[in-house]
Formats: structure tokens, C-alpha cells, sequence
């Protein structure tokens, strides 16, 4: 009787090895993302809102993936502002043009 009271034992903590292994893992799946995140924190400029998509988003698919998304997508450039021009740090200064037209006063009103 020992003998099988042994190797039921035995089975009970493999299991339960193996079922805590699983969990890890699975934790580790589910904050792929995140992990992902803090790695790139430099170069991705919403890593704040990567943790908390994935942390209360993440169980349904649509926000892991959404999450993942925005972590694997392009890095973060400096890039101007639209419509702004740069100027190169060695150019020479821009002589100061006068005004061509001179002040309109149609009415007379200037003096």
C-alpha cells in the first residue's frame, strides 16, 4: 500500500509544478505588451497608455492586440511640427528686408 500512496504523491506535486508553471506562463503572456513597453520606453511616446490598455483591456483579445499594436509599431521620430520649417544649424543669417508696400490709409484718418 505505501508503494501506491508514494506515487500518488509524487503525480500530486508534479501536477501542481506543472499547473504553477502554466500560470506563470500565462502571466507572462498576458503582459507581453507591457513587457514589450518598458523595454522600448525611449522610443515609444505613450508607454502609460500601452500598461494600462494591456492591464484592464487585455483580457478581452481586441485590447491585447490593440496593446501589442501600438507597442510594435514604428518608433517615435522627432519630427517638426506640421508646417514648420527647419532651419540647418550652420545657415547664415537672413539679411532684413524692408517692407515694399507702405501703410494704406484710405480715409485720410493718419493725419
Amino acid at each position: 500500500m505505501t508503494h501506491v500512496l508514494a506515487a500518488s504523491t509524487e503525480s500530486n506535486a508534479a501536477s501542481s509544478v506543472l499547473k504553477l508553471v502554466l500560470i506563470v506562463l500565462a502571466i507572462v503572456a498576458y503582459l507581453v505588451p507591457t513587457i514589450i513597453a518598458l523595454f522600448r520606453i525611449k522610443q515609444i511616446p505613450n508607454v502609460g497608455s500601452i500598461i494600462v490598455i494591456n492591464a484592464f483591456l487585455g483580457w478581452t483579445v481586441v485590447g491585447w492586440v490593440l496593446a501589442l499594436a501600438m507597442v510594435v509599431r514604428k518608433p517615435y521620430s522627432q519630427a517638426p511640427p506640421y508646417g514648420s520649417v527647419e532651419v540647418p544649424p550652420n545657415a547664415p543669417a537672413q539679411p532684413w528686408v524692408p517692407p515694399t508696400a507702405q501703410w494704406h490709409d484710405p480715409g485720410g484718418m493718419a493725419g
